[in-house]
């Protein structure tokens, strides 16, 4: 802070060194350094206008000799402070420089949030038109548009751990989560499918905090089956793997042919343990 000229290095622009990790390398905490900033940027101003008047003083020659002095390392001495929070930490570098250094907010789903969603940023391209599905994400830009009969829509881009994702939120839709898209938390999104000519979008429906989603105890499972595309192996091969995860949930089969569609419970005898491992498998 001595070095440099405030005019051009001003107080906000050190701030945002700090909230970015700049001066992580020095050993201290973000907190203690944005905590004592105002004070260190006085004191440096002070003895940058005393070297400009020329007055040298007998701890300037001191310091030259000796490094600095006892008093002069008391005055920098910072409050013994925590670190802010993982959530505080990462919403002031994506804050300051547009992305997450540290972390990332979905870092701390990681265990869960596979039995949650059904797609993420680098799987949906493979998705089918009218697919439903449920992604995770942090909204990290929000762009309004105003439709002929004068209401507000949003086109959102949701962050995940792989990439990003154009998320469409309707009139209705929007005007019913506009609070949970502008809170900076991770979120749970369902919707379905909008493959385009440019790229694939995701039509928004529902709207959940992922810490919220994470707390829901989940009661079944349902697995479906197009009987266009089934066969009696694959079947054989469903029955195989659900002997692998028994537990307290109950199993449906969910059937479609081509105008129907047929919901089968499996019975107590077929109920699993629902697993990321049986959801990866």
């Amino acid at each position: 802070c001595e070095r440099i000229d405030q005019k051009k290095v001003n107080k906000r622009v050190v701030e945002s060194l700090i909230k970015c990790g700049a001066f992580d390398s020095t050993g201290h905490y973000r907190r203690q350094l944005m905590h004592c900033l105002e004070n260190v940027l006085e004191m440096a101003q002070r003895r940058q206008k005393e070297r400009c008047s020329s007055q040298i003083t007998f701890l300037d020659q001191f310091e030259s000799f000796n490094g600095a002095t006892k008093d002069n390392v008391q005055q920098y001495n910072l409050p013994n402070l925590p670190e802010w929070d993982q959530k505080e930490l990462l919403a002031q570098e994506k804050e300051t420089i547009g992305f997450y250094i540290t972390g990332h907010p979905l870092s701390n789903f990681s265990q869960r949030i596979g039995l949650m969603v059904t797609a993420d940023s680098s799987s949906i391209s493979s998705k089918c038109d009218r697919d439903i599905i449920a992604i995770a994400g942090v909204i990290s830009n929000i762009r309004e548009v105003t439709t002929k009969r004068k209401e507000t829509m949003a086109y959102a881009t949701l962050e995940d751990l792989k990439g990003s994702v154009t998320v469409i939120f309707f009139p209705d839709s929007y005007r019913n989560f506009y609070e949970l898209l502008h809170i900076d938390e991770p979120l749970v999104i369902k919707g379905y499918i909008d493959v385009g000519e440019e790229a694939v979008k995701v039509i928004a429906s529902e709207a959940i905090t992922l810490a919220a989603a994470t707390e829901k105890s989940y009661r079944n499972v349902s697995f479906t089956i197009r009987l266009n595309e089934c066969s009696d192996e694959l079947i054989d091969r469903l029955n195989r793997m659900l002997r692998k995860y028994p537990g307290d949930n109950d199993c449906y089969l969910r059937v479609l042919s081509n105008k129907t569609e047929t919901l089968i419970y499996l019975g107590k005898d077929t109920r699993l343990n629902l697993s990321e491992s049986l959801k990866n498998e």
